[in-house]
């Protein structure tokens, strides 16, 4: 009987140690910042228009972290207008920051749609809000989370 309390006890111990560990790396995981800090307009074709966002992600932890994946819509005045995604994988050094292009295109079609929208906010505010909502899925070690990102700003701030 006792060498079952004993083997139950140490059991519970180990699952909450194992349990504890994974919040607080899941936690480390969490402590990361992310900006953009340049676009460019990269090519114009008649159906689409290619963009790139430099982003910085900046990681406060002190473990290295490594993202796996990042997908997120992007929005112009509130109109989705096309996607970006990004399957290669990138380290965020610990105490670090890392600096990664990332490609999307407009579709005109999408755009078309919405156009007379976008003119107006272009001949009323001299400006777009931009913003971008997805998910980024970052790893250390064993540890692997999904996050989300949620970015909003103006088009001239980058021109």
């Amino acid at each position: 009987m006792k060498k079952t309390i004993l083997y139950v006890a140490g059991i519970s111990i180990l699952a909450g140690t194992i349990y504890w560990y994974f919040k607080v790396q899941t936690a480390l995981l969490r402590d990361f910042t992310y900006k953009i800090i340049g676009f460019r307009l990269q090519n114009i074709t008649n159906s689409n228009l290619a963009f790139t966002l430099k982003f910085r992600f900046t990681n406060q932890s002190s473990i290295e972290a490594t993202v796996k994946k990042l997908y997120s819509d992007v929005f112009l005045e509130g109109k989705n207008v096309g996607f970006i995604t990004e399957s290669k994988e990138f380290i965020i050094p610990a105490h670090g920051s890392s600096d990664i292009d990332l490609y999307f295109s407009v579709q005109l079609n999408n755009v078309a749609m919405n156009l007379p929208d976008l003119i107006g906010a272009i001949l009323t505010k001299k400006d777009i809000a931009f913003s971008l909502k997805g998910t980024v899925t970052v790893k250390s070690g064993i540890i692997k989370t999904t996050l989300p990102i949620e970015y909003d700003n103006t088009v001239k701030k980058y021109l």
